[in-house]
Protein backbone atom coordinates (compact mmCIF):
# COMPACT_ATOMS: atom_id res chain seq x y z
CA UNK A 1 0.00 0.00 0.00
CA UNK A 2 0.98 3.86 -0.43
CA UNK A 3 0.07 5.22 2.65
CA UNK A 4 -1.65 8.88 1.78
CA UNK A 5 0.93 10.83 3.35
CA UNK A 6 3.14 9.84 0.77
CA UNK A 7 5.26 6.82 2.82
CA UNK A 8 6.22 4.32 0.63
CA UNK A 9 4.58 0.74 1.22
CA UNK A 10 3.59 -2.13 -0.58
CA UNK A 11 1.50 -1.68 -3.48
CA UNK A 12 -0.49 -4.82 -3.49
CA UNK A 13 -1.95 -6.63 -6.79
CA UNK A 14 -5.24 -9.03 -6.25
CA UNK A 15 -5.88 -11.66 -8.66
CA UNK A 16 -8.61 -14.55 -8.40
CA UNK A 17 -9.52 -16.60 -11.45
CA UNK A 18 -12.92 -16.92 -12.43
CA UNK A 19 -15.96 -14.73 -13.46
CA UNK A 20 -18.50 -12.15 -11.93
CA UNK A 21 -21.28 -13.73 -13.84
CA UNK A 22 -20.90 -17.10 -12.21
CA UNK A 23 -21.42 -15.72 -8.95
CA UNK A 24 -23.78 -12.81 -10.37
CA UNK A 25 -26.26 -13.28 -6.94
CA UNK A 26 -23.71 -12.20 -4.23
CA UNK A 27 -24.26 -8.38 -3.41
CA UNK A 28 -20.73 -7.97 -3.68
CA UNK A 29 -20.46 -8.71 -7.37
CA UNK A 30 -23.08 -5.91 -7.85
CA UNK A 31 -21.42 -3.91 -5.93
CA UNK A 32 -18.16 -4.28 -7.96
CA UNK A 33 -20.52 -3.98 -11.16
CA UNK A 34 -22.07 -0.66 -9.93
CA UNK A 35 -18.23 1.04 -9.13
CA UNK A 36 -17.49 3.98 -11.69
CA UNK A 37 -14.45 5.49 -12.18
CA UNK A 38 -14.32 8.08 -9.16
CA UNK A 39 -15.68 6.07 -6.72
CA UNK A 40 -13.46 6.13 -3.76
CA UNK A 41 -13.53 2.87 -1.85
CA UNK A 42 -11.41 2.21 1.63
CA UNK A 43 -9.23 -0.07 1.87
CA UNK A 44 -8.20 -2.03 5.63
CA UNK A 45 -4.59 -2.74 6.07
CA UNK A 46 -2.60 -5.28 7.67
CA UNK A 47 -2.07 -2.82 11.06
CA UNK A 48 -5.79 -2.37 10.79
CA UNK A 49 -5.22 1.38 9.52
CA UNK A 50 -7.42 2.35 6.37
CA UNK A 51 -6.34 3.68 3.14
CA UNK A 52 -8.96 5.42 0.90
CA UNK A 53 -8.81 4.39 -2.98
CA UNK A 54 -10.51 6.48 -5.66
CA UNK A 55 -10.97 3.76 -8.50
CA UNK A 56 -9.03 5.90 -11.66
CA UNK A 57 -9.60 3.51 -14.18
CA UNK A 58 -10.93 -0.26 -15.51
CA UNK A 59 -9.30 -2.09 -18.25
CA UNK A 60 -10.93 -3.05 -20.85
CA UNK A 61 -8.77 -5.43 -22.23
CA UNK A 62 -8.33 -7.42 -19.17
CA UNK A 63 -11.30 -6.18 -16.70
CA UNK A 64 -8.82 -5.24 -14.20
CA UNK A 65 -9.31 -2.00 -11.44
CA UNK A 66 -6.97 0.33 -10.81
CA UNK A 67 -6.93 2.37 -7.53
CA UNK A 68 -4.74 5.40 -6.69
CA UNK A 69 -4.70 7.81 -3.77
CA UNK A 70 -5.29 11.54 -3.58
CA UNK A 71 -1.84 12.25 -5.50
CA UNK A 72 -2.48 10.11 -8.07
CA UNK A 73 -0.18 7.24 -6.97
CA UNK A 74 -1.02 3.33 -7.58
CA UNK A 75 -2.78 1.57 -4.27
CA UNK A 76 -3.93 -1.42 -5.70
CA UNK A 77 -5.09 -3.15 -9.05
CA UNK A 78 -7.38 -5.91 -8.77
CA UNK A 79 -9.77 -7.90 -10.82
CA UNK A 80 -13.12 -7.80 -10.67
CA UNK A 81 -13.50 -11.26 -8.86
CA UNK A 82 -10.97 -10.37 -6.48
CA UNK A 83 -12.24 -7.06 -5.50
CA UNK A 84 -15.49 -9.00 -4.73
CA UNK A 85 -13.88 -10.94 -2.40
CA UNK A 86 -11.81 -7.74 -0.66
CA UNK A 87 -15.48 -6.36 -0.15
CA UNK A 88 -17.17 -9.31 1.24
CA UNK A 89 -14.22 -10.13 3.29
CA UNK A 90 -14.39 -6.72 4.58
CA UNK A 91 -11.24 -5.69 3.77
CA UNK A 92 -12.58 -3.12 1.13
CA UNK A 93 -15.58 -0.69 1.39
CA UNK A 94 -17.40 1.98 -0.10
CA UNK A 95 -16.46 5.43 0.82
CA UNK A 96 -19.66 8.07 1.28
CA UNK A 97 -20.31 9.54 -2.34
CA UNK A 98 -21.18 12.65 -0.51
CA UNK A 99 -18.73 15.52 -0.72
CA UNK A 100 -17.11 16.49 2.32
CA UNK A 101 -18.63 19.91 2.20
CA UNK A 102 -21.98 19.05 1.91
CA UNK A 103 -21.86 16.23 4.44
CA UNK A 104 -20.31 19.00 7.30
CA UNK A 105 -23.25 21.76 6.27
CA UNK A 106 -25.86 18.76 6.73
CA UNK A 107 -24.36 17.86 10.15
CA UNK A 108 -24.08 21.58 11.22
CA UNK A 109 -27.79 22.36 10.14
CA UNK A 110 -28.95 18.83 11.75
CA UNK A 111 -26.82 20.17 15.39
CA UNK A 112 -28.74 23.54 14.87
CA UNK A 113 -32.35 22.22 14.49
CA UNK A 114 -31.82 19.44 17.20
CA UNK A 115 -33.36 20.88 20.13
CA UNK A 116 -31.00 20.90 23.20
Amino acid sequence: WLEEDGAAAEIEEIELEGTLESTSGDSHVATVNGLEVGSWVAFKNSDGSTTRARLTWISSATGKYLFTNRRGQKVLDATPLGLAVEFREGNASLVDSVPLFERAVSNLLAHLRSPE
